[in-house]
C-alpha cells in the first residue's frame, strides 16, 4: 500500500497537524511539523509549536531549541520566551529559566493570549521548586506569578502565590493575588479563606472585602456574603458597588425591603449603573410595588433595548398586570434577543477556544492589543483629546463635553501611583458579552486592573464607559448574577 503524498499547502498541513494533538497523537504531530518546519524555517509560530509538540511527546530535551529560534525570528514574543523558561525549569536548568523570567517581568511587550496548543504541556512540581527558591522577597513572587496569569495559567500562579505566601505569612499583597487567583479557578472556598487573611493583615486593603463577599455568595453562602458587604459599605459608604452587592444579597435573602434601600442608595451614588437599576425593578416587584418595577424596567429597555434580563422582567410583569398584548409583544422580543445573544456568546474574543476560528479570533485580539497600545501612550501622555476621540458617543455623553471628560481624566491619572501601574499593564484576557468586547487588564505584576470595555463600530473600536463595571467583573470571573432571568 502506498503513501500518501504531502499536503498540498501549507494550510492543510497544519490542519492535519491540529487534528493530531487533538487526538493526543503528540509523536505524530512532531513528526509532520518537523517537515513543515523544514519548508518553513522562518515561521515563528510554527517553531515554537513544534516546542510544544516536542514536550508533549516526551522529547523534553529537543524543545529549547524550537523555542530559541522562534525567539530569534520574533524576539518580543512573551509566550515563546515564557515556553523556554518552563523547558528549562523542566530539563533541571533552573539559572537559565530564571533569565528567562526575569526578561518576561521586564518585558513591555503586552503578552497576546495563544492557542492552548502553543502553550508549553501542562505544568509540573518544578514550578513549585522553582518558587520556593526565591527567598523571601514578595515582589519576586508578584512578578512571577503575574507573568503566569497573564498567559491564562491560574494554576501555575496559585502555586507561585502560595509559595510566597508561604515565605511571607504576612504579606496582604500576596494573600490578595492569590485569593484573586482562586477566584479565576473558581475555587471558592480556597478565595474566601485569602481574602479572609487579607484583611487580617489589612483592613483597608482595596477590593478585598468585595472579592470576599464575592466568594461567599458564590458558595451559596449568602448570609455571610450579607455581613460581609455590610462591612464593605459601612467602611466606605460612597462606594456604590458595596450596596449593589448588598442588595442583591439582600434579595436573594427575601428581604425586598431592605433590598431597596441599598439598590436606591447605589443608583443615587452611580444613576448610570444599568443593573443596579434593574436589580431595584426586582426588589420593587418582590415588595409588591409593581408600578415602581415597571418604571425601572422600562427605564432600562429605554437605555438599552436589546437588554436581555430587562425585557425578561418587564414582559413578565405586564403579564402580571393583566397586560396580555404587552407582555407578548415584549417577550416575543426577549426571544430574538436571548437567541442572539446565545449565538454570540458561543464566540470567543481572544483564542483558546476550539469551538471558534482560531484566525478570526486572533485576528481581533491583535487589533485589541494595537487599539490598547495607543490608548494606553495617549493616557500616559495626556493626549485626552485623542482619547475622547476613541470614546463612543454615549460614553462622552456621561461627561457631557470635551472640557468635562479632560477635567476628570487630569484629576484622576494625575495621581502618580496609578500611572504607574499603567505603564506596565497590559491585556490578560477578554471576551465578548452582548455588543462589548470585555478586556481583563492586570499590571506588571499580575494586579486586576479596571476592565477595558470596547465595541466595534465599523471597521473601528471605541471605548464604551457605559456599562456597570461590579456585575461586568462578576460575569468576567463566571459567578451568579442575580440580575438574569
Amino acid at each position: 500500500m502506498g503513501t500518501p503524498g504531502p499536503p498540498q499547502s501549507k494550510g492543510e498541513a497544519l490542519a492535519r497537524v491540529f487534528s493530531l494533538l487533538r487526538s493526543e497523537s503528540y509523536v505524530q504531530a512532531a513528526r509532520s511539523l518537523e517537515a513543515l518546519v523544514q519548508t518553513n524555517p522562518s515561521d515563528a509560530a510554527l517553531q515554537n509549536l513544534l516546542g510544544t509538540t516536542r514536550e508533549r511527546a516526551g522529547e523534553t530535551s529537543r524543545a529549547p531549541s524550537c523555542y530559541l529560534r522562534a525567539l530569534q525570528l520574533r524576539p518580543d514574543w512573551s509566550t515563546a520566551r515564557l515556553n523556554l523558561a518552563l523547558s528549562y525549569l523542566r530539563l533541571g536548568q533552573r539559572s537559565a529559566a530564571a533569565g528567562q523570567f526575569a526578561r518576561l517581568v521586564r518585558s513591555t511587550t503586552p503578552a497576546t493570549p495563544a492557542l492552548s496548543f502553543y502553550h508549553q504541556a501542562p505544568i509540573g512540581e518544578e514550578v513549585e521548586q522553582f518558587a520556593r527558591t526565591l527567598g523571601s522577597e514578595q515582589h519576586e513572587y508578584l512578578s512571577l506569578g503575574g507573568v503566569f496569569l497573564v498567559h491564562e495559567l491560574p494554576e501555575a500562579a496559585s502555586v507561585v502565590f502560595s509559595a510566597g505566601v508561604h515565605a511571607n505569612p504576612d504579606s496582604p499583597l500576596l494573600q490578595d493575588a492569590l485569593g484573586r487567583t482562586y477566584l479565576k479557578m473558581k475555587r471558592f472556598r480556597e478565595a474566601e479563606a485569602a481574602f479572609a487573611r487579607t484583611l487580617e493583615l489589612d483592613p483597608d486593603a482595596e477590593g478585598s472585602c468585595l472579592h470576599l463577599g464575592y466568594a461567599q455568595a458564590s458558595q451559596g453562602r449568602v448570609e455571610p456574603a450579607r455581613e460581609t458587604y455590610a462591612e464593605c459599605v459601612r467602611q466606605d459608604p460612597k462606594d456604590y458597588a458595596g450596596h449593589y452587592f448588598l442588595g442583591s444579597t439582600l434579595l436573594d435573602l427575601d428581604r425586598p425591603q431592605e433590598a431597596i434601600a441599598e439598590l436606591e442608595e447605589a443608583l443615587r451614588l452611580n444613576p448610570r449603573s444599568v443593573n443596579s437599576r434593574l436589580l431595584l425593578g426586582k426588589a420593587y416587584t418582590a415588595a409588591g410595588r409593581e408600578a415602581d418595577a415597571l418604571t425601572e424596567f422600562l427605564a432600562v429597555v429605554d437605555r438599552e433595548p436589546d437588554h436581555e434580563a430587562a425585557l425578561f422582567h418587564l414582559g413578565t410583569l405586564h403579564r402580571k398586570l393583566g397586560q396580555p398584548e404587552e407582555a407578548r409583544k415584549i417577550l416575543g422580543r426577549f426571544q430574538q434577543v436571548k437567541a442572539f445573544e446565545r449565538q454570540r456568546s458561543r464566540r470567543a474574543l481572544l483564542p483558546g477556544s476550539a469551538r471558534v476560528d482560531p484566525r478570526e479570533s486572533a485576528e481581533v485580539a491583535r487589533a485589541v492589543s494595537r487599539f490598547y497600545l495607543r490608548y494606553k501612550q495617549a493616557l500616559l501622555e495626556g493626549r485626552y483629546r485623542e482619547i475622547w476621540d476613541l470614546m463612543t458617543p454615549s460614553s462622552q455623553a456621561l461627561y457631557g463635553d470635551f472640557e468635562g471628560f479632560q477635567t476628570t481624566a487630569s484629576s484622576v491619572y494625575g495621581n502618580s501611583r496609578l500611572r504607574q501601574r499603567i505603564a506596565g499593564s497590559r491585556i490578560r484576557d477578554g471576551n465578548t458579552l452582548g455588543k462589548r468586547i470585555f478586556c481583563q487588564l492586570v499590571t506588571a505584576w499580575g494586579e486586576p486592573l479596571p476592565l477595558l470595555v470596547l465595541v466595534r463600530q465599523g471597521d473601528e473600536l471605541k471605548i464604551d464607559h457605559d456599562f456597570d463595571l461590579s456585575l461586568a467583573g462578576v460575569r468576567s470571573l463566571g459567578g451568579r448574577s442575580s440580575t438574569a432571568p
